[in-house]
């Protein structure tokens, strides 16, 4: 027997531009269209803006530019399949609307199941040739490569990333150089002359970066010097050396916390500047492509980047060094270069998210304590999976990965979660999708069971087996207050011994 249950549920709220954790904004009863995409917010929890030192409560003064951006409007493309619709994103007086920009009407779902979503946010600036400032680089933002977004009666919300990646390099003077033997034109007494590092003679040699943004695309350049963008520094920044005379540097944190357990020797520099570039992506570390761009002329890239750091000491003394990276967008590498009397030793963290300037954002990344899904795109994406696919990873694009408990391929693991959907259990209010078939055994959820989560089938099958013979055609018994299941067909097949 086939039977088909939804469960509908309106919703209301409210929704400003306020923070990563995001509310829902109110639907007009008009509007309240099952095929409407409805935008609850733009979640731009992995934007930095220059000076804001932490991503968990937005600043509206300083994510002014991004307000001011949706209000004139962010141009959405979405596809399902072979069918692709274009919309356009605004934010007027606090409420979100997609308009299709075809029928110029709300914008609609191509049918069930996932959906890409792309988009670009362009600062006007970036839209000419030119040298181009750090704010308007780092605001330079995109939706998340192959962004699914699952159709839903909930509203969704639109994460924003990154467009470009970033280097961060780290100067240390080891001190046999000198104990008054700076960077030359770094002053460590007064930070607003090191914001103006035109004095300050460190460059970041022969790398590509932006030159502008034409007809949707970005234009790359190849740059002779950049002036780098002064970020702080740190002291006590500590390098061990072990037995045999290698440095251990604190991007190998493994190695490091090794080293400091073990007491090897070891050096602390105090006053280290530390700076930053805005880059072009290279993608080369993505084998499959998922992390590509959108916006790109192609779509495999292999063009490694590369940085040659020139720096002159306040005695004179020149130096160079080559360092080859590999970032995807809204990614960053951190080099620590150690200059000592012959040469620069250095260190590289390798990739990972692009982090805000202070590093000191314990709100980072998509999985971490206290929240065991993700934080980023619409209610459906905060879900455990259960799939036959292997999807961790390559088709998920939030600027990272997802962490393993979101794709589920263990059936029984998913119902255990999927049990815990009650009141005052551990995944009341959670979401589950269903992008394979699966059977559950209705004897698991008897008669008292109460489900208090959000389930969508994606129109996948749930065969119901019946151990204890207790006679029931559906799932769950009963359906709390806000909870919903919605696209699934039952198979029922309860006569099991």
């Amino acid at each position: 027997m086939d039977k088909r249950n939804i469960y509908l549920k309106i919703v209301l709220g409210s929704m400003l531009l306020g923070g990563c954790s995001s509310q829902d904004s109110m639907l007009a009863p008009e509007d309240d269209d099952n095929n409407i995409i409805h935008v609850g917010g733009v979640t731009p929890c992995d934007i930095v803006s220059s000076g804001v030192a932490t991503r968990s409560v937005m600043d509206d003064e300083k994510l002014d530019w991004l307000r001011k951006g949706l209000g004139q409007g962010l141009d959405i493309t979405y596809k399902k399949d072979t069918e692709t619709n274009k919309a356009i994103l605004k934010l007027t007086e606090g409420q979100y609307t997609m308009t299709d920009v075809d029928t110029e009407k709300p914008a609609k779902w191509l049918g069930n199941g996932a959906h890409i979503f792309q988009g670009v946010y362009v600062p006007e600036n970036l839209q000419k040739t030119g040298s181009h400032g750090y704010d308007d680089l780092s605001r330079y933002t995109a939706i998340p490569p192959s962004h699914k977004i699952n159709a839903t009666l909930e509203q969704i919300k639109i994460p924003l990333q990154h467009r470009l990646a970033r280097v961060v390099a780290y100067v240390l003077i080891e001190n046999t150089l000198g104990p008054d033997v700076w960077l030359m034109g770094y002053d460590e007494t007064d930070e607003e002359k090191n914001k103006n590092v035109e004095g300050t003679m460190l460059r970041f040699c022969n790398v590509w970066t932006l030159d502008c943004v034409s007809e949707g695309k970005p234009k790359w350049k190849k740059e002779r010097k950049v002036v780098p963008h002064y970020l702080g520094k740190m002291d006590n920044v500590r390098v061990y050396e072990d037995s045999e005379g290698k440095l251990i540097f604190p991007t190998d944190k493994t190695a490091w916390d090794k080293a400091q357990a073990n007491n090897y020797s070891y050096t602390d520099y105090a006053h280290v500047p530390y700076y930053d570039i805005i880059v072009r992506p290279t993608y080369t570390e993505d084998a499959t492509n998922s992390q590509v761009m959108y916006d790109e002329d192609q779509q495999k890239l292999v063009k490694n980047n590369q940085i040659d750091f020139e720096l002159t000491l306040s005695n004179g003394l020149e130096y160079e060094k080559y360092f080859e990276f590999d970032l995807n967008a809204n990614a960053e590498t951190e080099v620590y270069l150690r200059v000592t009397p012959e040469r620069i030793d250095y260190s590289s963290a390798g990739s990972r998210q692009w982090k805000h300037a202070d590093y000191h954002d314990d709100h980072y990344g998509l999985n971490h304590e206290g929240f065991d899904l993700s934080q980023v795109g619409s209610s459906w994406q905060r879900a455990y999976t259960f799939t036959n696919n292997a999807l961790k990873g390559d088709n998920v694009a939030d600027g990272t990965q997802y962490n393993d408990t979101q794709y589920i391929t263990d059936a029984t693991q998913f119902i255990t979660l999927l049990q815990t959907a009650t009141t005052d259990k551990s995944c009341d209010g959670k979401y589950f999708i269903l992008e394979d078939n699966i059977t559950i055994d209705v004897s698991n959820f008897g008669d008292g069971f109460v489900f208090t989560g959000h389930l969508d089938g994606l129109d996948h099958e749930i065969t119901l087996t019946d151990s204890n013979k207790i006679g029931r055609d559906t799932l769950f018994p009963n359906i709390g207050t806000g909870a919903e299941v919605l696209n699934v067909k039952y198979n029922s097949n309860k006569n099991e011994n």
